[in-house]
């Protein structure tokens, strides 16, 4: 503040699943991160189109909170004059750009695919890395859980 400066942090979030919002606990070491900044603002991928990211606000002490769940921003990612650049495109909510909605039918289908692939005889690990969302751990309790229904509530 003495010197009138501001400072842009750019920071790389752990893994986390496409389909769920983005939220102030997905930034690595977030608790103490969001302690010491005024304006937090992350990017995500639209899960219907690659070429789409958005733009939500975190946080914000001071202002206006204009980019939450209900008004992201969108960008297109454009080459222009050999750059890669995010064009404005328009606003959207963050639930349609995830598919929440069906949320619960890609968890069926992405429990199915585990299983499936775990009796072919793919290890926990290569399980996640195949599917690209979750992670071993997931795996490992999935495949718990279907032993232990007996592997007749296949997706429950």
């Amino acid at each position: 503040m003495q010197y009138g400066l501001s400072f842009l942090i750019i920071a790389h979030t752990p893994k986390r699943a496409v389909n769920k919002p983005i939220a102030k606990d997905d930034l690595a070491g977030s608790k103490k991160i969001m302690n010491f900044i005024d304006s937090c603002f992350a990017m995500g991928k639209s899960t219907h189109d690659r070429d789409i990211v958005y733009i939500k606000q975190i946080k914000v002490r001071e202002g206006e909170f204009v980019y939450h769940e209900d008004n992201v921003l969108l960008c297109r990612r454009e080459k222009v004059n050999n750059f890669l650049c995010f064009v404005e495109c328009g606003y959207a909510t963050e639930s349609d750009l995830l598919d929440i909605k069906n949320k619960q039918r890609d968890k069926t289908e992405m429990k199915n695919l585990v299983y499936a692939l775990y009796n072919q005889g793919y290890s926990f690990r290569k399980i996640a890395k195949e599917i690209g969302f979750i992670s071993d751990k997931t795996v490992g309790k999935w495949i718990q859980q279907y032993m232990q229904t007996g592997n007749n509530n296949i997706g429950c």
